[in-house]
């Protein structure tokens, strides 16, 4: 009779304990995505965290493709040192020539402000400014892709990376082939790019 209540207790004590691990393990798992969810988008797995036509391009068009890189960069390192705010002001001025470190002809800095879920708003854009301030999460190139939302997946999954779409040229005023690198930064994601056939 002992044995059987001291098994039964032994028993008891280890049902509980394997319930409490869980149930632990559960309720900081369930923190942790809670707390991810409110700073970065939730993907599922399907959802692949890089274009892989961009990446593809990139490695072709070798030369602008390290050139729109290191603009970006610049970019990156003029925010770090002196914030991303002053980028901002002065990639929106058209009139201040530290801009012509972050332009290149049809190749420049642009800035988005993102929550990574619901809003990517244009804050910094040097060659259109009509679409500052506009949000671009919604909005589709010229074969009906999403790419702002694939360049969201992307900086938030890699915080960086390559994605391929058509964009209207600013000077010849048509949709054309474009690739564009991103970067996370804080709250925002800088771009830089270039235009395939240009």
């Amino acid at each position: 009779m002992k044995v059987q209540v001291l098994t039964a207790g032994i028993f008891s004590f280890f049902i509980a304990a394997f319930f409490c691990f869980t149930a632990c393990g559960k309720e900081e798992s369930d923190t942790d995505t809670v707390n991810s969810a409110d700073t970065v988008q939730q993907f599922d797995m399907s959802d692949r965290p890089y274009d892989m036509e961009a990446e593809n391009l990139a490695a072709s068009y070798k030369k602008k493709s390290a050139a729109a890189m290191a603009q970006l960069q610049r970019g990156m390192d003029f925010a770090g040192a002196n914030g991303i705010e002053k980028l901002i002001e002065i990639l929106n001025n058209p009139d201040d020539p530290r801009r012509d470190s972050f332009v290149s002809g049809d190749s420049y800095v642009l800035i988005f402000k993102t929550d990574f879920r619901s809003t990517a708003v244009v804050v910094a854009h040097p060659i259109n400014r009509a679409i500052k301030d506009r949000d671009f999460l919604g909005i589709k190139d010229a074969d009906g892709k999403l790419f702002i939302k694939d360049i969201i997946r992307i900086t938030s999954v890699k915080g960086k990376g390559w994605v391929a779409y058509s964009w209207a040229h600013p000077t010849h005023k048509k949709a054309m082939a474009k690739l564009t690198f991103s970067q996370k930064l804080g709250d925002y994601i800088i771009c830089d790019g270039f235009y395939l056939d240009d």
